[in-house]
């Protein structure tokens, strides 16, 4: 048996307050995996994946349970059209980023990359996740911790 030294895994919450968790059923079709960026409907009943016109987003947040497909390479359980999934839109949750994130603190933002629901530092060509900041830089698994305002 080998040693596992993983600290986290993406979509997984920290103990924060305040926090806010919705219960949202996906209404678009494709896959979307734990720690990822979804986009919330404007009614805040629903949830799709990332589109470039979305502007409220919350984050996937890991569980068990709920999914009802797999990803593409059929490695892990994936959340798909009719599933109803955790978000967070409030508190502090580990996300595997598209790109080494070093700053953090309030002045640290996070953006969204529309065309794979990944987050980022890059403002070009992404749009900013309001309120949210990084707030633990990239460790060595290649997560890092957003806290969502």
């Amino acid at each position: 048996m080998q040693f596992e030294s993983r600290v986290a895994i993406a979509g997984m919450r920290l103990k924060s307050t305040p926090e806010d968790v919705r219960s949202l059923p996906l209404t678009s079709t494709g896959i979307v995996i734990d720690g990822a960026a979804v986009a919330i409907a404007d009614t805040g009943e629903t949830c799709t994946a990332v589109t470039a016109e979305a502007t409220d987003f919350g984050i996937v947040v890991f569980q068990h349970v709920g999914k009802s497909g797999k990803t593409t390479d059929a490695e892990a359980e994936a959340y798909i059209k009719g599933d109803t999934l955790p978000i967070m839109t409030q508190g502090r949750i580990w996300v595997k980023p598209n790109e080494a994130i070093v700053a953090r603190g309030k002045a640290a933002k996070v953006y969204v990359n529309a065309s794979t629901g990944t987050l980022g530092k890059t403002a070009t060509g992404n749009t900013e996740l309001l309120g949210a900041f990084w707030d633990v830089p990239t460790n060595a698994d290649g997560l890092a911790i957003v806290n969502l305002g």
